[in-house]
């Protein structure tokens, strides 16, 4: 997952705020909640981006449970939260709140609030 604010000024100059890391190697600290499997059941720092089951959380199938008979996909949820701050600057300005690489099934809230 890899999350961003973009926000337009007036002059159709856009600004970036990176709220995770830009790749695997230079990752940030989210809290991380798994409902089910390894290292579930509360609160825990994650790498962001990631995949959550290659740091030790879920059930580790890699997304082949397929090739065991009788296998079944993992059905854990996985809950990220990330207190930021935006610049005063943006104030009345149009922001965008960009993620890529999230997977399905995605709910987004900001201040309690469910995003459109």
């Amino acid at each position: 997952m890899l999350a961003a604010f973009f926000v337009k000024a007036a002059a159709q100059q856009t600004e970036t705020l990176y709220l995770s890391g830009q790749d695997a190697e230079h990752t940030v600290k989210w809290d991380f909640y798994c409902s089910k499997g390894m290292n579930s059941g509360k609160w825990r720092k994650i790498a962001v981006p990631s995949c959550w089951e290659q740091q030790g959380f879920g059930e580790y199938t890699n997304g082949r449970y397929y090739k065991k008979k009788g296998g079944k996909a993992s059905n854990e949820t996985g809950m990220y939260r990330h207190r930021f701050k935006v610049p005063a600057s943006w104030k009345d300005k149009c922001v965008t709140l960009t993620f890529d690489g999230v997977m399905t099934d995605t709910r987004v809230t900001v201040n309690g609030k469910a995003s459109i």
